[in-house]
């Protein structure tokens, strides 16, 4: 969730996102050019120019000098184009921080928040954040509104979070936006409305394209006092088609279940596997039902153990039950080969 100020451009990379400033003809020119070679991957050549627009003092402003600063301390932090090295990162956010770039102080905030390459410290990651708030950045206002909700370094508070999200909302924050609707759809900290969580699920929705407003729309279809499962399907197909694995593991559902479409475990088990793959423990334990069962797919024990051993590490109940039961079906040599299964799962999908 860094951001890289991409000087001009309205371009978001990797969760990154930009903002702009008035340079001159030189340095604008590096810069320009090595938010590019960022664009298109060539990391080692984006960072190279992001240093070199670094040392430029005769042409460059201080606005230019933060923002080459800033973007290499992104690279620094991701490890891309360079070694990672968080204290390199820190110290060229800092810079660019004290020269009053937004980004960069939301950046500093996200360390601070994170506690990654800094000792965790939440008071510090609010002033960070709320001088980037004072001048509009959108993150930073959604962020603190986060804090305030959850209560983390004050007392939660989410008359303060409501109005915060509002902020980031209006000047188009789809995660703020969905959020609110979250509250609604809860009642929490606002009373329980549907009609409104319903309302700013589609702002976000339609307005951003943002996946998890697309897909509590289909929960609230599938799950609600009014149910449709065809519209349900709509907006899973639509969050979907941007791979957001609890969508996926929904469309899958409807189709097991034969719910807003025609019953078929075939595209009941590709959608579950995609879900599966994504790291949605939901997901992970329905396929390794369905590989327990024989539904849609071969029976096989051992991958059925793979994939409630999978969802229980990812914190699913039901999987938890699964796993301890299948413990008592399988022989050792055939739990040992679904451990090395799981197990080469994590490691091909850097998970722990």
């Amino acid at each position: 969730m860094f951001q890289i100020n991409i000087f001009l451009l309205l371009f978001a990379f990797l969760f990154l996102s930009g903002c702009g400033s008035n340079p001159t003809k030189n340095t604008t020119d590096v810069l320009a050019h090595s938010n590019q070679l960022h664009k298109k991957g060539d990391y080692k050549a984006a960072a190279e120019g992001y240093k070199k627009a670094t040392t430029q003092q005769s042409s460059s402003t201080s606005t230019e000098t933060a923002v080459a600063n800033n973007n290499l301390g992104v690279m620094h932090y991701e490890g891309k184009g360079v070694a990672q090295n968080l204290s390199k990162a820190y110290q060229l956010f800092s810079k660019a921080a004290a020269a009053g770039l937004a980004n960069a102080q939301y950046n500093l905030g996200q360390m601070y928040h994170i506690g990654k390459g800094v000792p965790r410290n939440l008071n510090k990651a609010k002033s960070w954040y709320k001088k980037a708030a004072d001048q509009g950045d959108i993150k930073s206002i959604y962020t603190l509104g986060l804090m305030a909700y959850k209560g983390e370094g004050e007392r939660q508070n989410s008359i303060k979070a409501k109005k915060l999200f509002q902020q980031a909302a209006a000047k188009g924050d789809p995660y703020a936006k969905t959020y609110i609707g979250k509250m609604y759809f809860a009642g929490k900290g606002v009373g329980r409305n549907f009609q409104e969580a319903a309302k700013w699920f589609l702002k976000a929705a339609q307005e951003n394209n943002h996946a998890e407003a697309q897909y509590l729309l289909g929960v609230m279809f599938y799950k609600g006092k009014h149910k449709n499962f065809k519209k349900a399907k709509q907006w899973f197909t639509k969050a979907s088609e941007q791979n957001y694995a609890p969508a996926e593991a929904g469309l899958g559902q409807l189709y097991y279940r034969g719910q807003g479409v025609r019953l078929n475990l075939a595209q009941a088990l590709k959608w579950t596997i995609k879900a599966a793959e994504h790291g949605f423990p939901d997901a992970q334990n329905n396929l390794g039902m369905m590989y327990f069962k024989g539904e849609g797919v071969k029976k096989d024990l051992v991958l059925a153990y793979k994939w409630v051993s999978l969802a229980s590490k990812g914190g699913n109940k039901q999987a938890r039950q699964g796993r301890n039961f299948l413990v008592k079906q399988l022989s050792v040599p055939q739990i040992t080969r679904g451990e090395r299964l799981a197990k080469k799962w994590r490691l091909q999908h850097n998970a722990h």
